[in-house]
């Protein structure tokens, strides 16, 4: 049982950057970015389960373009923690 319970949705980011020819995957969302913290703060935690997200980021001299191309799920389990940090995203697509 970790002191903390993380409810929020991971993601698989894919940044293109087009001036350099170039495509990173890197895990995100919110729940990537929580785990991240807690992970480096030495902090037990649970995280509920799911389906991960696909995010397309293509980066660009005018900025950045993104767009969810499947959308994450999450199953919450029965919560033991003494602290819930939940991080929801809108659905925009």
């Amino acid at each position: 049982m970790g002191r903390f319970y993380v409810a929020g949705c991971f993601a698989d980011e894919i940044i293109v950057e087009k001036d350099r020819n170039t495509i990173q995957k890197k895990e995100g969302g919110p729940a990537g970015f929580i785990t991240r913290v807690l992970g480096e703060l030495g902090e037990d935690y649970e995280v509920a389960s799911g389906k991960r997200a696909i995010c397309e980021i293509h980066v660009c001299r005018e900025g950045e373009i993104g767009r969810v191309s499947e959308q994450a799920r999450i199953s919450p389990s029965p919560i033991s923690a003494q602290v819930v940090l939940a991080s929801s995203r809108a659905n925009t697509a």
